[in-house]
């Protein structure tokens, strides 16, 4: 197991990732004061957003029932929690977007 996020399990054989990239960040508000330099107050954590990255060969990995269960899952509407293969908890996220590219066409228009 490479990761899970709620009940979908990302392996070699599902939906295999070659990339995590995780953004986070801080809010601050700027308070401007009268002959002074302005303040600047912290107003707590902002997003903390992942994004998973990677190839799906159908013939090897998994294909549509793959993607179906992951976009089911999403359409739920509800966080999910995120722990990677060793156990890291990365904590609850919700699905907000999947993209797809299909490319080598057979002439049936499959991938």
């Amino acid at each position: 197991m490479m990761m899970i996020y709620g009940m979908f399990v990302f392996e070699l054989r599902t939906l295999p990732h070659q990339q995590l990239q995780q953004n986070k960040s801080w809010r601050h508000v700027k308070n401007e004061r009268v002959n002074r330099s302005a303040s600047w107050q912290y107003i707590g954590a902002g997003d903390d957003r992942i994004v998973l990255s990677g190839v799906l060969y159908p013939e090897i990995t998994g294909g549509e029932v793959s993607l179906s269960l992951l976009t089911t899952q999403a359409y739920m509407g509800r966080p999910w929690p995120l722990i990677d293969g060793v156990g890291q908890i990365y904590g609850m996220y919700v699905l907000t977007e999947t993209s797809t590219t299909r490319s080598e066409l057979d002439r049936y228009g499959k991938a």
